[in-house]
Parts: C-alpha cells; structure tokens; sequence
C-alpha cells in the first residue's frame, strides 16, 4: 500500500499511477484539486487498479495523522511513502520576501519530516520504503531559485541522516531528484512546455534530449518502492536525463574557448592569412572539446610570437 502526497497532478499523479499499474493500492492524497485528484483515481481504477482519494493539508499535524489513520482503515499496514508535495516561485534576490521563505521551508522541508514522522508509526514489521521527492536544484544551482534550491538541498540531508536513523527498522529512504520535468506547474510557470529559451536551453544541454515526463519519474519510484530495490538507502538519484553539473560547466568552458577563438581569428586573420600551419591548429582547438586553457594559452604565445616576427619584418 502507497501514500502520495501532493498526487492530484504532476509527477506525484504520475508516481501514483504507475504504483498502482504495478500492483500496489494507492492512497492520493490532495490539499486543493480534488477534481484533478478525482481524475487520477479514475484513472487508476479504470485499468483495474486501486485508489482512493484522502484529502489533507500536510502542513498541518492534525491532518497528517488523520491521512494515516484513513490508510489504516481502509487498506491496512502501510508499505511504501512518497513525499511529493512542494511549492516554488522562481524569484531573483531582489525580489525574495519574508513571507516566501517560510512558505517553501514549511512545505518543502516540514512537510517530508512530519510525513515520516508519522508514517514510521504504520510500517509493519518488515518495514518500508520512504521516496523524497528532490530536485536537480540541488546540484545544478539554477539562478532565481535561491529559496526552492536551499529546500530541496535540505531534502537531500534528510534522506541521507533519516537512511541511517531508520535503517535498524528495516525502513529504507531515497530521494528521487527530476530534472526539466513537463508537469502542469512548470508550464503554468512559464519554464516547460512554452517553447521558451529557457526550455531550448536545457534541452541542449540534456544528453537525452528531451523534456522529462512525469511517468519517467514514476518508473524509478516503482523501482525504489519495489523488493529489487531492497538493497538501496540513503541514495539520492539524479533524474535528468544526464542533465548534470559537470555537464553544463564542460559546456559552458567549450563554449567560452570557441568564443576565444573565434575573436582570435578575427584579430590575426591578416597575419596569419598564408600560414596554413596557423590556421589549420586554431581550427583543430576550435572544435576539439578536449582543448584546455592551457592549450588556448600556449597556442597564443606561439601566435604573438609570430605576429611579432612577421610585424619585425614590416615596414612602419
């Protein structure tokens, strides 16, 4: 049996669904859209699975026991947790308000601690799996996400410390991290599915090429929730479609070097313009990902060397 929090839409509908796909009864629970919660257990029940729908403000205590008391009732002993509920705004600096700060902490952060809390009253003997939904925010550092990243960073330390503090139960906790994910929120927020350049930016920088979808996400939770995942705690996995720090930072340098060189050619071209061997070594660093600045640097010691050399020979 799951509980889902945050499943009315997005990826906690599609995690919700592709549990139930996978056998197991599903508690969706919603704060505001019933309609969109309704939906998704229809959806469920319409290809022979189980759902119901608890509604619950999981910022709140009263209404977290009251969603783990209404699991009891219905289904039994509690298998699986997915702490799905969040909220963001992406806002730079400037614009960061006291009264944001503490609405993203209390549902980003509170909310998961509470969830758990409770839920390790309703794991059976054997235990359970508990999925903290994350963010690549909390590697990737994105600009005007300051409040959001700090929150999903804060995700990621809890799944590590509470692995370690629940492990003796048998109760293991991972954290799935999405990456550019197609759900309703993001493109209500202008940032996927608008054809923007933000949007064409990840994309080309997404070695998979494409938007993440919420079903994508929903496969690794069934894989997390699942006894093939028995082995696995404490782990936080980055699902981005290789969409990754290090990833964008060797663009960003490649790119950099490429802008060099190109103002390098504008700059010597009349040098240089008869000097095959010159020209043919500045294209090689051109396209060669590999070139460091170290090979940029010596390249234009060499170059003003010769510059200097030719410049030597030239009438003032």
């Amino acid at each position: 049996m799951a509980l889902v929090t945050g499943a009315s839409k997005g990826i906690g509908a599609g995690i919700a669904k592709g549990l139930a796909a996978a056998g197991a009864s599903v508690a969706v629970n919603y704060a505001s859209d019933r309609r969109g919660a309704e939906s998704v257990v229809a959806a469920i029940t319409a290809s022979g699975g189980r759902a119901i729908v608890l509604q619950g403000d999981v910022s709140k205590s009263d209404d977290v026991a009251r969603l783990f008391a209404g699991v009891k009732v219905t289904y039994g002993a509690l298998d699986v947790l997915v702490n799905n509920a969040a909220v963001y705004k992406l806002d730079p600096l400037k614009k960061v308000t006291e009264e944001e700060f503490p609405r993203e902490f209390n549902t980003n952060v509170l909310v998961p601690l509470l969830m758990i809390r409770e839920a390790v009253k309703y794991f059976g003997p054997s235990g359970g799996s508990i999925i903290n939904i994350g963010s690549a925010a909390s590697q990737l550092n994105p600009p005007n996400q300051s409040i959001y990243t700090a929150t999903k960073s804060a995700v990621d330390a809890i799944t590590r410390v509470l692995a370690k503090e629940l492990g003796s139960k048998m109760i293991r906790v991972n954290s799935i991290n999405p990456g550019a994910t197609a759900t309703e929120g993001a493109r209500a927020a202008g940032v996927i599915g608008v054809g923007g350049d933000f949007e064409k930016q990840l994309l080309s920088m997404t070695p998979l090429g494409r938007i993440g979808q919420p079903s994508d996400i929903g496969r690794i939770a069934v894989f997390l929730a699942s006894d093939e995942a028995s082995w696995l705690t404490g782990e936080i996995i980055l699902a981005s479609g290789g969409l990754r720090q290090a990833a964008i930072r060797r663009r960003t340098e490649f790119e950099y070097r490429r802008a060099v060189m190109q103002q390098a050619r504008f700059a010597i071209d009349e040098v240089l313009a008869k000097d095959n061997h010159y020209e043919h070594r500045l294209m090689d660093y051109n396209s060669d990902p590999k070139t460091t600045f170290a090979d940029v640097q010596k390249f234009f010691t060499i170059v003003e060397e010769r510059i200097k050399k030719r410049l030597a020979t030239q009438p003032h």
